[in-house]
């Protein structure tokens, strides 16, 4: 595969995530994780170390936005309900 279409492919799940998170959809983080873990392949094939930190910390960021996201969701569903 040519190593623009592997950046491009990680540009497009960037994209669709970032339309995502913007409608408030949690699928938006999953989208940029994937799209990282695309650019940290794309920066090692390139030797590009600053895209690969980047390309990590952003994964992590994604991963606490999820993690962030359920926990919330888990928060909101215990005060809901009537076993409280």
């Amino acid at each position: 595969m040519n190593i623009n279409t592997i950046g491009w492919i990680g540009n497009l799940f960037f994209i669709f995530g970032a339309i995502l998170l913007a409608k408030k959809k949690k699928l938006g983080f999953i989208s940029n994780a994937l799209a990282n873990l695309i650019y940290v392949y794309f920066a090692i094939l390139i030797a590009k170390d600053s895209l690969l930190m980047l390309s990590l910390f952003l994964m992590v960021v994604n991963v606490w936005g999820i993690y962030n996201w359920r926990t919330k969701n888990k928060k909101a569903e215990w005060k809901n309900s009537s076993l409280r």
